[in-house]
């Protein structure tokens, strides 16, 4: 071996030497002063292609979300427990929309908002059942969808939106296009998927200097590039408007009067939750522009709506309701959430008898 191969191999194991010990040094600096970061297991929660919607959850698998356990039943739904399509007599159904917040990325089935509302409505009234449906990546175009195709046949006396900044967007054209779904029925996101192993991508991850490293990036992006086409980072993060965020506005405001329309066509009371962001809440509170537009849609529109922001920045501080490096709300940030939905979600129910919902779920399903 020559002397210049011999000195570029030396200087190359130098460099990792010199990596891995900024790695190990800055590990256990992190450790010191940061809280836990997501673990993560395998396999992850799996997906399956839809011409309309899009992705929809595999049916019937064991899984995970992070390293809690998710289990899909053979209606789609994230609940431990399978669920009949046509309600038994004197059931009261709720079906909760929504994406990864409503789903409950990173928690357990019974920490997710869904479930602990179940709990709260079943002191009231044992024969209530939460219907989960929130799939991640979804927005209320699809949530408006998958209510029209599918959801209506669960007979819901009363439907439940858990509405995300994110869903300030323009319905996609093709929804099938924006997350990929591989054969194996993994989310295509880009990046390193497919080129490494998810084992090696989640050990890394385990680090919890890399964990900060990648979310305190991806807030740097957001607040000096964010990233084109999604409007509402400019929103919170810039508290601006642009002609092709109004025009994500507007598109929005068409999907809640249809979910409003097609709600009461069926008499099912719609109430919309609005949910805020992690950097709304903390460390420093960002404008709150994006609930306060909601929140007037839903007023012209006559939609019950619910702003969780308030709660979560009163509470938030002292005892910390989001994911560490992530950004979804952890048990306590869920069960803040159900607390806040339980009333208007029980008045909703008292207002609509069980003979009514009966007749009308029977109408809806024909």
């Amino acid at each position: 071996m020559s002397r210049p191969v011999r000195r570029w191999l030396g200087n190359l194991g130098l460099l990792l030497a010199s990596v891995a010990a900024a790695l190990i040094l800055g590990e256990l600096a992190a450790r010191l002063v940061l809280p836990p970061q997501p673990l993560y297991r395998t396999p992850q929660t799996l997906y399956d292609p839809h011409p309309q919607l899009g992705w929809i959850l595999r049916p019937g698998q064991d899984a995970f979300t992070h390293a809690a356990p998710v289990h899909v039943n053979s209606l789609g739904l994230r609940d431990d427990d399978e669920v009949p399509r046509e309600k038994p007599p004197g059931e009261r159904r709720v079906l909760v929309l929504g994406d990864s917040l409503t789903f409950g990325n990173g928690v357990a089935t019974p920490e997710t908002y869904a479930a602990r509302l179940q709990a709260i409505l079943r002191e009231r009234e044992p024969g209530v059942r939460v219907l989960n449906s929130g799939v991640p990546g979804w927005d209320v175009h699809q949530e408006l969808d998958y209510l029209r195709e599918r959801g209506l046949a669960l007979q819901p006396d009363v439907v439940v939106v858990g509405f995300f900044a994110n869903d300030v967007r323009p319905r996609l054209e093709d929804p099938a296009a924006a997350i990929g779904v591989d054969p194996r029925g993994r989310a295509e996101l880009g990046g390193v998927r497919g080129l490494v192993p998810d084992e090696l991508v989640y050990a890394v991850k385990r680090l919890r200097v890399v964990s900060a490293i990648l979310y305190g990036s991806q807030e740097l992006r957001y607040r000096l590039m964010p990233p084109r086409g999604d409007f509402w980072v400019a929103a919170i993060y810039e508290n601006r408007e642009s002609p092709a965020s109004r025009a994500a506005w507007d598109s929005v405001r068409a999907s809640l009067a249809e979910l409003r329309d097609l709600c009461a066509a069926h008499g099912i009371p719609l109430v919309l939750a609005v949910l805020p962001l992690r950097a709304q809440v903390s460390p420093a509170p960002f404008t709150a522009g994006y609930q306060d537009r909601v929140l007037a849609i839903a007023a012209e529109l006559g939609i019950r709506a619910i702003d969780v922001l308030p709660a979560f920045v009163a509470r938030g501080a002292e005892e910390g309701l989001f994911i560490p490096f992530d950004g979804h709300p952890n048990e306590r940030g869920h069960a803040v959430t159900a607390e806040l939905l339980a009333g208007p979600v029980g008045e909703a129910l008292a207002r609509r008898r069980p003979a009514e919902a009966d007749l009308a779920g029977a109408e809806g399903s024909r």
